[in-house]
């Protein structure tokens, strides 16, 4: 899915989709700063684009990986 990402560079949603689903998958072996970047790229991409659901999916899943971040559970420790 990387390689399929950095062969196509232009913003469509179907990049918008692979850059969610890689983020989603970042965050599921709990490589926070790798989920981060792409959810963010791909929100903004989405956005650029008009395409709520790629929104929608990449939103929930930053905070998703939110919840996951060592900082967030030092929080919540306080």
């Amino acid at each position: 899915m990387e390689r399929a990402l950095v062969l196509n560079s232009g913003p469509c949603r179907d990049r918008t989709r692979a850059l969610w689903v890689c983020g989603m998958i970042a965050g599921a072996q709990v490589d926070i700063p790798t989920a981060r970047a792409r959810l963010l790229r791909a929100e903004q991409e989405a956005t650029e684009q008009d395409d709520r659901v790629g929104q929608t999916f990449a939103v929930q899943w930053l905070g998703q990986v939110a919840l996951e971040s060592p900082s967030t559970w030092r929080c919540w420790r306080a």
